[in-house]
């Protein structure tokens, strides 16, 4: 029994030889972290005041990319949507 102990610890041992890199090898190992910026807003207004917000916005695309020619402004109504009072009517 004591010489199978042995053999097994060799045999074990073994595939954790192969497993190791050759002494010729080169690991890189490359990471990057950046942090993006956001370049969307998103507001909420309720639809009796999207005629005066849709007006706001008109105008700001208009003088926007007087003031600074890299910048613009761009505006579209996704959807609607129930608000909570609303739903408890």
């Amino acid at each position: 029994m004591s010489r199978k102990i042995p053999v097994h610890l060799f045999v074990i041992s073994a595939g954790l030889a192969f497993a190791q890199l050759d002494s010729n090898s080169i690991t890189v190992r490359a990471s990057r972290s950046f942090t993006v910026q956001p370049d969307l807003a998103v507001f909420s207004a309720p639809i009796s005041g999207t005629k005066s917000a849709v007006s706001t916005l008109t105008s700001l695309q208009s003088t926007v990319p007087k003031a600074n020619s890299n910048l613009s402004v761009t505006f579209s109504i996704q959807g609607t949507q129930f608000s909570t009072q609303a739903q408890l009517e």
